[in-house]
């Protein structure tokens, strides 16, 4: 049974869901997708993984990629987008130049 979850971490599980969607139908079988309660994996052909964490308590995304690195990402009502603590970079912008990267596939968030 999965766990209750507040608001925001129901936001959290739809963005993840969004992404899991969009990886798989632009890249179909070349990426590989777990979903868990708290996690999104997506691995490519290469081997290489992006994993993604619902970090609900901390109203917050868990990003690790071998590309970037470790981040963690929250959600700017103003700006309606999910940036990054580290840079502020955008988290589809940032998405968009790794799924490039790892699968040579362009894909488009909006």
């Amino acid at each position: 049974m999965p766990k209750a979850r507040s608001p925001f971490g129901n936001f959290i599980d739809e963005t993840l869901d969004y992404i899991h969607a969009k990886a798989e139908a632009a890249l179909g079988p070349t990426v590989t997708v777990e979903r868990t309660e708290d996690t999104l994996i997506l691995e490519f052909e290469s081997g290489q993984q992006l994993f993604f964490n619902n970090l609900e308590i901390r109203e917050a995304i868990g990003f690790a990629s071998p590309l970037s690195g470790r981040r963690l990402f929250h959600y700017d009502r103003e700006k309606d987008n999910w940036l990054s603590m580290r840079d502020g970079s955008e988290l589809y912008e940032l998405l968009k130049e790794e799924f490039a990267t790892l699968s040579g596939t362009s894909i488009r968030f909006d």
